[in-house]
């Protein structure tokens, strides 16, 4: 995360002197604590399901001193208002694999997991409850990526200036679909690492100016 650049922080820029990330699919933190090492008065916040990475998560802020900059949620988010709750499929040996795609973790040749019930909220509420918008949404949350995406109100979808996705795998879903939904509020993949595997990669959108 940090020796690579995995999100390619160092590329984005921001009109902002303290630029609003939010963080979905936080894990254990490290994304969040690279974006405080790199803007001090950045503010994040942060959504992780999973109880395991959730506790880690807010334990790394607190060693790091950056728990005052940072909110921190431990709810699942959704592309729809309704559930209050949601399934999320966690494997206690690999937080990275946490999932509320059912045909994703069943997908994995991973070892041996454990469906929960978690809090959900929609990235509708998540993006109205933040004031001025938000300069970078990070994503990664294992495939449900396209439901959050599709789900999310053009509206809420307008109030990103960058958006950093990693999409995966998931039966009968194409990342077109998250390219075209993007396109239809100004914003336009900036670059696009794909990995080896199928329907798995990294992608990198930003606003362009005189956008709908």
């Amino acid at each position: 995360m940090f020796g690579r650049d995995a999100y390619r922080l160092g590329n984005l820029q921001f009109d902002a002197q303290a630029p609003v990330f939010v963080d979905i699919g936080a894990n254990i933190g490290a994304f969040a604590l690279d974006v405080c090492s790199r803007w001090p008065d950045a503010r994040v916040v942060c959504f992780e399901p999973a109880p395991g990475a959730f506790t880690h998560l807010v334990s790394n802020l607190e060693a790091n001193g950056c728990a005052a900059r940072v909110a921190t949620v431990a709810a699942a988010v959704t592309g729809e208002s309704e559930p209050s709750f949601v399934s999320l499929f966690e494997r206690p040996s690999d937080s990275c694999t946490s999932t509320t795609v059912e045909a994703f973790a069943h997908a994995l040749a991973r070892p041996p997991g454990r469906w929960l019930r978690v809090p959900a909220v929609c990235l509708d509420e998540v993006i109205a409850g933040i004031e001025g918008g938000i300069d970078c949404l990070k994503l990664d949350v294992e495939g449900a990526e396209y439901d959050i995406i599709t789900g999310t109100r053009l509206g809420t979808l307008r109030q990103l200036r960058h958006v950093v996705v990693e999409y995966h795998p998931v039966p009968d879903r194409e990342f077109a679909e998250l390219v075209e939904r993007f396109a239809q509020v100004g914003l336009a993949w900036t670059r696009w690492e794909r990995s080896p595997e199928p329907g798995r990669g990294v992608c990198w959108f930003t606003a362009a100016q005189g956008a709908p």
